[in-house]
């Protein structure tokens, strides 16, 4: 019987376990899978009409998957004080910030772009196939574009804005007797040889070879590097006498400078041997 006395004929059998406790006049139908980014969605499917929602990331009657975050959340459908439920699940969505975020110089190109998580295409100016080219847009800020889909078929588009800085102008490398020197003023430098192999300790604006050959200088402002064309060097030797009348320079060819007039110029080997110019 119920709780006035009345009889209830459909649970009439002694033999028979009723369970009163879970039954329900409410129903709650949804079958709902969000991204992370999706715009809120109005809730439907709760039977009989009238009734209302509720539960984590539900905002008059529409479910937020923004302000949940990903996971599986549980909805509610209230009616008369009885109730049914059901689960949204919420796709998290891939980590796809931009690794590649300089700062660049504008003497560079062909900077291929990376993400955390790849698959994506990006956009923007001075991309091309999936490549940044600063050389092509110059010094300045820049935003990148990146669109990706992930296994969850969630999309999203996420922006970094880039600096790409003025790269000094390329030093030209001049020389005096056996000494090299950058004709510019940087930060740092560091001087190379014929095969681009670092020359250890060399990092100043003047070099002095220890033999003749092929030789770079790269100049830094901090930020941006740029590399000279090779110079090719050849020592050379400076001659005076004691009376510092006269000089030879000895390079690819021989220069004599003298102050006074001279009948003839002798020139022999560490040895003494026979003089082998005249």
């Amino acid at each position: 019987s119920n709780t006035n006395g009345a009889p209830l004929p459909a649970y009439n059998n002694p033999v028979d376990v009723y369970n009163f406790q879970n039954t329900t006049n409410v129903l709650f139908n949804l079958n709902l899978t969000l991204c992370e980014n999706d715009a809120s969605v109005i809730l439907t499917g709760g039977q009989p009409n009238g009734g209302v929602y509720s539960g984590n990331g539900v905002i008059n009657g529409s479910f937020d998957p923004s302000t949940v975050g990903g996971g599986v959340h549980a909805v509610f459908y209230i009616l008369n004080n009885d109730s049914a439920s059901t689960t949204i699940t919420v796709n998290s969505l891939a980590n796809a910030n931009l690794i590649t975020t300089g700062p660049f110089c504008d003497n560079e190109t062909g900077v291929i772009l990376n993400s955390v998580t790849t698959g994506g295409v990006y956009s923007g100016s001075g991309v091309i196939n999936n490549t940044f080219n600063p050389d092509i847009v110059g010094a300045g800020s820049y935003w990148i574009t990146y669109t990706l889909t992930d296994v969850n078929n969630c999309t999203q588009v996420i922006q970094t804005l880039i600096e790409v800085n003025t790269s000094p102008l390329q030093p030209s490398i001049l020389q005096n007797t056996n000494t090299l020197s950058c004709n510019t003023t940087a930060v740092s430098y560091q001087w190379y040889d014929a095969n681009l192999n670092i020359i250890n300790g060399a990092n100043s604006q003047t070099f002095s070879p220890l033999i003749d050959g092929g030789y770079y200088v790269e100049i830094s402002t901090g930020v941006c590097t740029v590399l000279s064309d090779i110079f090719q060097f050849v020592s050379t030797t400076d001659i005076l006498d004691e009376n510092s009348d006269f000089s030879i320079i000895i390079s690819d060819m021989i220069i004599v400078s003298s102050n006074s007039s001279a009948d003839y110029i002798y020139i022999s080997d560490i040895l003494g041997k026979q003089p082998f110019f005249q």
